[in-house]
């Protein structure tokens, strides 16, 4: 909710703001702070993923495609190779 003086007075403004949700480094806010839309561009990000072989796991750090991508990357066990 907003506030603006005016001749006539104070005078309120209720902005209804779309629900999505995204991480806080993907948001882009309006002028007031009040609403936000999210980053759908594609981008290269890096994130962890457990991989388990026989009974050794391991943490790997890769870099994966986030957002609005045209094609997915995926981590083939078979192969021991990231997979598009």
């Amino acid at each position: 909710m907003s506030y603006n003086c005016s001749i006539e007075g104070i005078q309120t403004e209720t902005r209804v703001c779309p629900t999505v949700e995204c991480q806080e480094e993907d948001r882009f806010w309006d002028d007031q702070h009040c609403c936000f839309t999210c980053n759908q561009r594609c981008a290269p990000k890096v994130t962890s993923i457990s991989v388990t072989v026989d009974n050794c796991t391991t943490v790997m750090q890769i870099p994966v495609c986030q957002g609005q991508c045209v094609s997915q990357h995926r981590w083939s066990r078979r192969a021991d190779a990231v997979r598009s």
